[in-house]
């Protein structure tokens, strides 16, 4: 009871204090919620997005531009 008692004094001594750590406790919890909103929904967002927009993508060699452009042999000798 004794503990009970000074630590309800205590609040009651320091309400600014108690107050000021109220706010910066609502704040912090305030923007914490906020965050992980924006990222759950932008999660979704990328998620629904892969979803519906397959992407295919294939890498080809050109060997007819290649052989166009190749210099070698003879030519190759006298440009330098």
């Amino acid at each position: 009871m004794y503990i009970l008692k000074n630590s309800l004094v205590s609040i009651i001594r320091n309400k600014g204090r108690n107050i000021l750590i109220g706010i910066i406790i609502l704040v912090i919890a305030a923007s914490s919620t906020v965050t992980l909103a924006i990222r759950n929904t932008a999660n979704r967002l990328v998620k629904n997005y892969e979803e519906s927009h397959d992407i295919i993508a294939s890498i080809s060699f050109d060997r007819k531009g290649m052989s166009a452009n190749f210099k070698g042999g003879e030519d190759a000798k006298k440009e330098t």
